[in-house]
């Protein structure tokens, strides 16, 4: 009996001793297709990062294509110097005169070095920008009409364009954004030689029967064909042309067309772009013309350092501002305190007085300014652009009656002959240098 015991207790752990190897094997069978599932997870996850990756960067190539493409558009156009796009668009379609570039069926081409050397559907377009290295990539970007207007043509009749950026990566990935972009848009002409925003303004013309305020195109005769006439002076609101209209004391040196005196001051609410009336876009205009000014001065910035006819300039001036002698200056001047014009001092192009609002033009000289002047007095109780009380009003307390643009002062002094135009290709030689604003942005 105890043999019989024996064996049977050895063979018991026996088949103890291979359940547990088989326990063993599965185990190890499971937890090695856990190891082959999970490095699978893991793979899977680096292919979609990298996948994600990928796409961005070829994404952020083509955006770049497209910003580069939109600045290069502006350089192009203020080598044409003329703000219409018609010598734009003749560039782009290349020497047989056609616009062939279709973004929607674009593809890249690659030279036998794999390198980017074009897109298809192209013929001899002359690109925004030819093939830009990038981390990662190329780039190009391509200009046609907008949609509107169908991208073959080549005649801008509404400001508008189209801009395509492509981007191709050196692994292959390859993204096109398209943006219809505006050009000019950001700034509204002033539509009067002198633009008075804001109720009340305190307008003065002054007594100098040698002077001359005119909105007559560049002081043209008005009625021959294609010279554009605007007010003198324009203002918002009846009651704020009722007040212009005591400030004038020599009828005859105001005109509007062949009109003198109070009939040259009008109330232009009605046809003036809205956004002249928006405190805050005004706000907002000055800081981005601060950023793209050719140079950012304060009272003591030197005139030499000014634009002039021969080499104009945007000039941004933080706070007052003289203009005195002869000095003739040119380009676009921006100050946001008080700016005075003194002697025989002149300017040519647009002068904003956006800020505290207040211009005074005194001496006896005969300078001339031509081009159009806004005045406005948005910055608030403390008189200084850019704090928290712009466009509050005097009280500086936002929710009350005097909110937004405040007051502003034009006042002429002294018994000089300067006269005071308006002039539609003086402002747009400034209007040249503005960047074209995108309306439109989509992924093709």
């Amino acid at each position: 009996m105890h043999i019989i015991e024996a064996e049977l207790v050895v063979r018991e752990r026996q088949a103890d001793r291979g359940n547990a190897l088989l326990l063993a094997v599965l185990a190890l069978v499971m937890l090695t297709s856990m190891g082959v599932a999970l490095l699978y997870v893991t793979q899977a996850d680096v292919r979609i990062g990298q996948t994600d990756h990928e796409m961005k960067r070829v994404f952020y190539g083509s955006e770049a294509a497209l910003e580069h493409g939109r600045e290069e558009l502006r350089q192009w156009n203020i080598a044409s110097g003329t703000v219409t796009a018609d010598d734009e668009l003749a560039k782009a379609a290349g020497l047989n005169g056609i616009i062939e570039f279709d973004s929607g069926v674009a593809e890249p081409v690659f030279d036998s070095g794999g390198n980017l050397a074009g897109f298809t559907n192209t013929g001899d377009d002359v690109p925004l920008t030819g093939p830009t290295a990038y981390d990662g990539g190329t780039y190009m970007a391509y200009l046609t009409n907008d949609p509107a207007e169908g991208r073959t043509a080549l005649a801008d009749t509404n400001d508008l364009l189209a801009v395509t950026g492509l981007g191709v990566t050196d692994e292959g990935a390859f993204e096109k954004v398209e943006a219809v972009v505006e050009a000019h848009g950001s700034f509204p002409k002033p539509e009067a030689a002198i633009l008075i925003l804001g109720p009340s303004p305190t307008f003065d013309g002054g007594s100098s029967t040698s002077k001359k305020i005119s909105g007559n195109d560049c002081g043209g005769l008005w009625f021959l064909p294609g010279l554009k006439t605007v007010p003198a002076v324009g203002v918002v609101g009846p009651a704020a042309e009722a007040q212009a209209e005591l400030g004038i004391t020599k009828p005859d040196t105001f005109q509007e067309g062949n009109t003198y005196g109070t009939e040259a001051v009008d109330d232009i609410d009605s046809f003036m772009d809205p956004r002249w009336k928006d405190c805050e876009f005004l706000v907002e205009m000055a800081a981005r013309f601060k950023e793209l000014a050719d140079l950012v001065g304060d009272s003591t910035t030197p005139e030499s350092a000014l634009g002039t006819p021969g080499s104009p300039k945007n000039m941004f001036i933080d706070g007052d501002y003289n203009v005195s002698g002869s000095f003739n200056g040119a380009g676009a001047l921006w100050v946001t305190g008080r700016l005075e014009l003194s002697g025989s001092a002149g300017w040519e192009g647009p002068i904003f007085i956006i800020g505290r609002g207040e211009f005074e033009r005194s001496g006896s000289g005969n300078g001339t300014i031509s081009g159009g002047n806004i005045v406005a007095n948005v910055s608030g109780a403390d008189g200084t652009l850019f704090t928290a009380d712009d466009c509050k009003g005097a009280d500086g307390t936002a929710g009350t009656s005097d909110d937004g643009i405040g007051p502003g002062i034009w006042d002429v002094s002294g018994g000089g002959g300067g006269d005071t135009q308006f002039c539609e290709s003086d402002f747009n030689l400034f209007a040249l240098k503005w960047p074209f604003d995108v309306v439109e942005f989509r992924q093709r």
